[in-house]
């Protein structure tokens, strides 16, 4: 499975092409400023209508791989790597969209799955 990423793509079609494929987890993009060891402190979260060219200054367009053995580390890896892209795989829990931390090494579809099982316990 693979989401194709042009230079004039907005966050939100990439947004919705991963959730169609994993509905309980998200793709939240971020842009920073200045050097990379401030990166922490100046990373902001961008907004759903932002074009891909506006927050990238390296990188080129392609596929991305988002199949269901990938990990969230590997994807957020190509979309840095490959595309310029800062991005975070988010589960949700409930109402709101977590950060992985120990999951980050899980499949995304194991992340999904597990996701889903978690917030059936939570209704």
């Amino acid at each position: 499975m693979q989401i194709y990423i042009s230079d004039n793509a907005i966050i939100a079609s990439i947004q919705r092409a991963f959730q169609a494929v994993y509905p309980y987890l998200k793709l939240e993009f971020y842009s920073h400023t200045g050097d990379a060891g401030a990166f922490a402190a100046t990373v902001k979260k961008v907004s759903p209508d932002t074009p891909v060219d506006d927050i990238r200054d390296t990188g080129s367009c392609g596929w991305l791989d988002i199949s269901q053995k990938r990990t969230a580390a590997a994807l957020e890896a190509d979309l840095k790597e490959m595309m310029g892209l800062t991005a975070q795989v988010k589960p949700r829990r409930g109402d709101l969209w977590l950060k992985t931390a120990c999951t980050i090494n899980w499949s995304l579809a194991q992340l999904n799955a597990a996701t889903v099982r978690a917030n059936h316990y939570l209704y």
